[in-house]
């Protein structure tokens, strides 16, 4: 696959003396519900909870219940547990479409609004998915305080059988989403910049900080995904796709370099000028945005435009950047990557400048599922899937590419989105050079 715009290939060499200490900035935050403006982004975050037929302990005043197997869930935001009650409008509803849900965390599920949802069944494999058009807002206490929080509901999964007994296997996830968000705003160096947190674990916190599952196996067939809660940045008057991190305990933004901290229960960001010895990071490309994860989780660095990047010893693993391009027309492109199971490690150490290398050149990959080939040698199949990939020097995934500007391109451009690249087409020969089959990939 050619991109169609120039590349340039940039070693940045970080100069690390003369730089004027930066202050200590104390910035409020201001709680927001997303739905206060639809129109714009917001941070997202969501959990999944298994239910389970087993109502947990505690004095409980619970209404009646129409289903015959009723399913319970504990919502926990902060240091508060809501108690979740899983039913049906009417007993031959083919799964669950009501909530009782503990709002007021009195103990008492009567005298709280009922929740519907609306099923959407898949087939005749009683498979369900049941959306809620009502977000909720609730109190939580969180460090001594008490906070607002703003959310909302779904169910998925497979209805048991008829005459199955209350020990039969259940694959029913109840879900929450983040309907809410914390904004503020500083000045830093003449520029003025906005930020927002999201909770992207759905807990309350808004802090926690990013991880990667240590079940999780990491693959070099896929990016890598990572947790945690979000910070979105930007200079301009509004946000946009592709402003976000997930939330790290440092950031490099331009010549300053801050330790973070998130005190919710406060509602401040504090940025701190960083102390201790930092190792000098010399980067291959110079990237809008980047993001960087010590192997232990200790800490996780961001970086917006950085002009001086310094980050503590350890060996630290790429998550994921984003560059910008200008095309011939004048079109500016941006693109995102992220890491995958195979990008290596890269080992900061005292006394010595490490290296992180990614970006250019990018190597288009045009792979058939393992699920496809075994479909077809033990089953007969006669069609597989197909993917197409495209990877960076360090086995990194391009997750996005896309027009920001510009009114005329020298890229062919998608049919479907004008802000993106036409999608690659394939031929497949057999190995005496006949033709079988050609087509175009999709987006998606």
């Amino acid at each position: 696959m050619t991109f169609g715009f120039p590349v340039r290939s940039l070693a940045l060499l970080f100069l690390l003396c003369g730089l004027a200490p930066a202050e200590i900035l104390e910035v409020p935050l201001e709680y927001r519900q997303n739905c206060d403006d639809k129109d714009a982004t917001h941070p997202w975050g969501s959990a999944y909870a298994l239910p389970s037929p087993d109502c947990p302990g505690g004095d409980w005043k619970l209404p009646e219940l129409t289903g015959a197997r009723p399913l319970y869930a504990t919502l926990t935001l902060g240091e508060t547990d809501f108690l979740v009650v899983l039913d049906r409008v009417a007993e031959k509803d083919g799964f669950y479409n009501r909530i009782r849900f503990d709002r007021n965390d009195n103990g008492d599920l009567t005298d709280d609004p009922v929740l519907l949802g609306d099923l959407a069944p898949f087939g005749d494999i009683k498979q369900y998915y049941v959306s809620f058009d009502d977000e909720v807002s609730v109190e939580y206490r969180l460090g001594g305080t008490v906070l607002p929080y703003r959310l909302g509901f779904s169910l998925q999964g497979q209805d048991q059988e008829e005459g199955a007994g209350d020990d039969a296997p259940r694959f029913i996830y109840f879900g929450v989403a983040a309907a809410c968000h914390y904004a503020a705003s500083f000045t830093l160096d003449g520029a003025s910049y906005q930020v927002m947190l999201g909770d992207g674990d759905c807990n309350g916190a808004f802090s926690n900080t990013a991880r990667i599952d240590e079940n999780m196996h990491l693959s070099a067939d896929q990016p890598i995904y990572a947790q945690g809660d979000s910070l979105y940045l930007t200079a301009e008057k509004k946000f946009s796709r592709g402003d976000d991190f997930l939330l790290g305990d440092l950031l490099v933004l331009g010549e300053s370099i801050f330790t973070v901290k998130v005190d919710t229960a406060a509602r401040t960001l504090t940025l701190a000028p960083a102390q201790g010895d930092l190792v000098p990071l010399k980067l291959s490309q110079a990237p809008e945005r980047l993001l960087l994860l010590e192997r232990s989780f200790a800490h996780c660095v961001m970086m917006h435009r950085p002009a001086i990047a310094r980050i503590p010893a350890g060996d630290w693993r790429l998550l994921s950047y984003a560059l910008l391009r200008t095309g011939k027309e004048g079109d500016l492109w941006r693109l995102e990557a992220a890491g995958s199971g195979a990008t290596p490690f890269v080992s900061a150490a005292p006394g010595a400048e490490a290296l992180l290398e990614f970006g250019e050149p990018y190597l288009p990959l045009a792979q058939v599922s393992e699920w496809s080939l075994q479909n077809m040698q033990e089953n007969g199949a006669t069609e597989a899937s197909l993917a197409f990939n495209v990877q960076g020097r360090v086995q990194e995934f391009l997750t996005d590419l896309r027009r920001l500007a510009g009114d005329k391109s020298s890229i062919a451009l998608s049919r479907s989105s004008t802000d993106r690249p036409a999608e690659p087409t394939y031929t497949i020969v057999t190995a005496s050079g006949e033709n079988v089959a050609e087509g175009t990939f999709e987006y998606g």
